[in-house]
C-alpha cells in the first residue's frame, strides 16, 4: 500500500468520525470539541494529500506542521469538560495554542525557504539542523507534558467524576479517556524515537510522518468503536451545563446559595417523599431530568438542593436507597429464594459489575459477603 492510499484512507475515516459525532442525537457540548479536533486534524491531513498528489506546487507549503502543538491542548480541553466540568470558554485557554500559534506562523514565512520535514529527505533539504531539532524537541515535549497533564487529570476526576454521571458511566468514560492519552502518547513517541535513530545512523530512508497518521486513524477507529459500544460517552443526557458547574461538589452553606433555604428544603422534602412513598429508585432508568420533571423543579435546582442540604450529588443519593432496599429485601423471608442479583435488579440497580462495586463501596462487603453474615445474625436472634 502507498503512502498517498494511507493518507486517503485516514482522510476518509477522520471525515467519517467526525460527521458522525457532530450529528450524533443528544451529543454532549464536550462531544463538539472532539469532533473539531478530528476535523482539524483531517485538513492537516488534506496538506498532506496536496503535497503527495502535487509535489509541485505544494512541496513547500507548511514545512513545519504546527498540528502536532494542537492536539495536547484540544485533547486537554475536551478531557476538563467532560470529566470535570471545568469551562472552556475562558480566554486563558488560549495561552495553551500559542506554540501552534507561533510555528504556524513560522511555517508560513518561511514556506519558500523549507521543505516538509521528512527523514528520508533530511540531508537534501535546505532547513536548517537547528531548526529542525527546534521543531522536532518541542514538539515531542509538548506531546509529552500533555500527556501528563491529562492524566493527572484523569487522576483528579475519578474523585468526583460520580458528581456528574451514574457510576457506569463513570467508569467508561475513565477509561476511553485512559485509552485516548495513552494513544496520543504513543504515536507520537514511536515516530520521535525512530526518526532520532535515523539521524544518528544515518538511515535517511524511513518516513516518521506516516506513523503519525496511522494512529490518528487508530484513534477515529477507537472512536467509532466506543459509539457503537458505548454511545452514552459522548450523550450529554445525565448532567447540566458543563460550562455552570465547579470541578468538584461542596458542602455549600444556606447563605453562599443562589436559591432561598425554604425552596431548597421543599425541593428535598418532595424528592424523598418520591424516594419513600413512590419509590421511583426501583426504576432502573430513572434519571435526574425525569426526577426534576416529577418534583416540577428546573434539573439544577435539585442538584443544588442535594449538595447544599445534603452535601450528596444525584446518583450518590439514588444508590443509597437502592442499596438500602437491597438490604431489606436480602433478610426478608419473602425473597430468600431469590438470587442476590435478582434482589439487585430489583432494587433499581442496571448490571451486576455496578451493583457489585457500588455496593462494596458503600458497606466495605461484598453482596455474597453482607447476605451470609445478615443471614446469620438473623437465625442468632430467633
Amino acid at each position: 500500500m502507498t503512502t498517498i492510499t494511507i493518507y486517503y484512507i485516514v482522510f476518509i475515516q477522520a471525515l467519517f468520525t467526525a460527521i458522525t459525532l457532530y450529528n450524533l442525537k443528544n451529543k454532549s457540548s464536550s462531544t463538539n470539541l472532539l469532533a473539531s479536533l478530528i476535523a482539524w486534524a483531517s485538513l492537516h491531513l488534506i496538506f498532506n494529500i496536496l503535497r503527495y498528489s502535487y509535489p509541485d506546487s505544494f512541496s513547500k507549503f507548511m514545512p513545519l506542521d504546527p498540528f502536532v502543538f494542537a492536539i495536547g491542548p484540544l485533547m486537554l480541553l475536551y478531557l476538563r469538560a467532560t470529566l470535570r466540568k471545568i469551562p472552556v470558554t475562558s480566554t486563558v485557554n488560549i495561552l495553551h495554542f500559542i506554540p501552534y500559534i507561533f510555528f504556524f506562523s513560522l511555517s508560513l514565512l518561511y514556506q519558500d525557504k523549507f521543505f516538509i520535514f521528512r527523514i528520508q529527505g533530511f540531508k537534501n533539504t535546505n532547513i536548517s539542523v537547528a531548526m529542525l531539532i527546534i521543531y522536532c524537541v518541542f514538539s515531542y515535549i509538548s506531546v509529552f507534558i500533555y500527556s501528563i497533564i491529562c492524566w493527572s487529570n484523569i487522576n483528579k476526576a475519578k474523585k468526583n467524576i460520580e458528581d456528574f454521571y451514574s457510576y457506569e458511566k463513570s467508569k467508561k468514560l475513565i477509561y476511553w479517556f485512559r485509552m485516548l492519552t495513552i494513544t496520543m502518547f504513543i504515536i507520537y513517541t514511536i515516530p520521535t524515537l525512530l526518526g532520532i535513530m535515523s539521524v544518528i545512523s544515518q538511515n535517511d530512508t524511513f518516513d516518521t510522518s506516516i506513523i503519525i497518521t496511522i494512529g490518528f486513524g487508530l484513534i477515529c477507529y477507537m472512536t467509532v468503536y466506543f459509539m457503537i459500544n458505548s454511545p452514552e460517552i459522548f450523550t450529554g443526557d445525565e448532567t447540566e451545563n458543563p460550562w455552570e458547574l465547579s470541578t468538584s461538589v461542596k458542602k455549600v452553606s444556606y447563605g453562599k446559595s443562589q436559591l432561598p433555604k425554604e425552596m431548597l428544603d421543599k425541593c428535598i422534602e418532595k424528592l424523598k417523599y418520591l424516594m419513600d412513598n413512590d419509590k421511583i429508585y426501583l426504576d432502573p432508568d430513572l434519571s435526574l431530568d425525569e426526577v426534576a420533571k416529577k418534583i416540577g423543579v428546573p434539573r439544577h435546582h435539585v442538584t443544588q438542593a442535594l449538595r447544599v442540604v445534603l452535601n450528596k450529588n444525584f446518583y450518590l443519593f439514588l444508590n443509597e436507597y437502592r442499596i438500602n432496599e437491597f438490604k431489606k429485601r436480602a433478610i426478608d423471608p419473602k425473597y430468600e429464594k431469590n438470587t442476590i442479583i435478582s434482589l439487585a435488579f430489583d432494587s433499581g440497580f442496571s448490571s451486576k459489575s455496578s451493583f457489585n462495586d457500588i455496593f462494596k463501596k458503600f458497606t466495605g462487603q461484598t453482596p455474597t459477603e453482607y447476605v451470609e453474615h445478615a443471614k446469620m445474625r438473623a437465625k442468632s436472634q430467633i
